[in-house]
This record gives C-alpha cells, structure tokens and sequence, in this order.
C-alpha cells in the first residue's frame, strides 16, 4: 500500500465547539457569540420554573436572528439561530446552549444529530463537501464506533478516537484495496490484512501505513506465498517463497531486491520486490 495517509485528511476536523459558541475546524470550543456574559450560565437549582416557551423573533444584536421559544433573554425550547454570514442553528435550546436534538449548517458541512451543551455529543451525521460521517461524538469530536464515506466511493468503518481513525477498523478504497486491522492517529498501523484488487494479500504488520515487522505476502496470480521481515516497505533479510508445488530455497534481500541465493549461490540477481 502506498505510503500516503488514507485517513482523514481530506476530512474537515469535527467542530468542537456549538451553535452557542461557533464550532470551527478548531480543537476547542469558542465562546458564545455574545462573549461571556452573566446570562450565558444555566440557572442555579434554586431558579423558577421556565414558562412555557413561545415563539418569537429576537434580533441579537450582533447582527444574528433567533426564532423561537426564550425564558427571558435566554434561547430556549425550540428554535432557530441564524448567525450574520448566513450559518444557523435549528432545534432545541436549554439556556442559550445547544442541547438535545438539532441541526447545525455552514457552507461547507451539515450535522444533524445529539447536543449536549453546545457540544455534539451522542449520535450524528456529518455531511462535508467531499464525504460524510455517520456515528458517535463525543464533546464535539468523532469518537467511538462509526463510518466515513467519501464521495469517490473509498469508506472506513470501524473506531475513532478525537476525530482520527483509531482502533480496529476497514478502508475500501474505490478501486478495490481493503485493509482490515488495526489504526493509529489515520494510519495502518499495528496488525492488519492488506487485499490488493487481484485478490493479492500481505497480511503481517504495519508502521505509519507501510509494511514494517514480520509479515507474509501472499500472490493469487502466481500462487506464491513469500515469508520475510519488511523494512519501509520493502522485504529484507532472509526470505522463504512457497508454491502450491514445491518451496524454492531460501534468499537474502536488501531494499526489496533479491541479492543472493542463500544456500545455492553468492551471486547477487536481478529480480525486482514481489510486491
């Protein structure tokens, strides 16, 4: 497999924050579009009990719009929040914090989903330009169990940790390369099977995306299975190669290139990696 990340580089990063305070590609949640402010905190235990929340349309002073229910100057219930560059907000509301179910939208992504004060948080889907997510937040990021399609038909399956690929998990790639195995930070890493379109395996282990450690190397086309260590790559050291008929003599490799026999000759050879 080619050395590049298949991950989520394409992927915009998760909003960490909430409509209550702009999510953005950052990491970490923003304040609310009104800045800290004493109304900004949920009420104490001790506070009344909210009316009953009606609609009504609230400039913000910022240039935003909100439709929907308040309790005094405090979005609330049901309602919609459009911010000045044409971004918004709709669902529910508990104390100018997004909570519960909604929908957030920008130019260029759409999440609907779970809230929880201001954070996604739960169940989502996330629509951006070129792919979409379908599984767990958590506070704001891709966390858990869950899948990421692209547009191009490639698709992972499996966990995420603060919005990488992490755990175990399967990338389809469009023309038919699968991996099924372990993940770090978006890259293959760990133990893993790799499948090549003509139905070619390397199954073994893997460092940032490349063969890297003990792994076998199996040919459908010529049905030949190849057992070595792999460095970047490349089979090195001392190689076996087995066929349906008859188990050829061992040979040494160096940077993927066959050098010698190792058994019956010392003189290097011109054969190319297997892979």
């Amino acid at each position: 497999p080619a050395a590049r990340n298949p991950g989520l580089s394409s992927a915009r990063g998760s909003a960490a924050g909430g409509p209550g305070g702009r999510p953005s590609s950052a990491r970490q949640p923003e304040k609310s579009p009104e800045g800290s402010s004493p109304q900004s905190s949920s009420p104490t235990a001790t506070s009344r009990k909210p009316k009953e929340a009606q609609p009504i349309k609230k400039g913000q002073g910022n240039g935003s719009i909100y439709i929907g229910g308040l309790d005094g100057d405090m979005r609330h219930g049901e309602g919609k929040y459009t911010y000045p560059n044409g971004d918004w907000y709709e669902g529910q509301w508990h104390y100018n914090k997004a909570h519960g179910e909604g929908t957030f939208w920008t130019r260029h992504s759409k999440y609907v989903g779970t809230w929880d004060h201001d954070m996604k948080h739960g169940h989502g889907v996330e629509t951006y330009d070129d792919c979409t997510y379908d599984g767990a937040f958590w506070n704001g990021y891709r966390h858990g169990d869950g899948s990421l399609s692209w547009n191009d038909g490639s698709k992972y399956v499996g966990q995420f940790v603060n919005n990488n690929q992490e755990g175990g998990g399967t990338f389809t790639w469009k023309k038919g390369n699968k991996y099924e195995g372990q993940w770090e930070n978006n890259y293959m890493h760990g133990v893993g099977i790799y499948t090549y379109p003509d139905g070619s395996t390397y199954e073994g282990q893997f460092v940032n995306n490349l063969k890297e450690g003990e792994g076998a190397f199996t040919n459908t086309k010529y049905g030949r299975r190849i057992d070595c260590h792999w460095e970047d790559g490349r089979p090195v050291g001392l190689m076996s190669i087995r066929t349906e008929k008859f188990d050829a003599p061992p040979t040494i490799w160096k940077k993927g290139y066959m050098v010698s026999w190792a058994t019956c000759s010392d003189k290097g050879s011109p054969m190319g990696s297997p892979a």
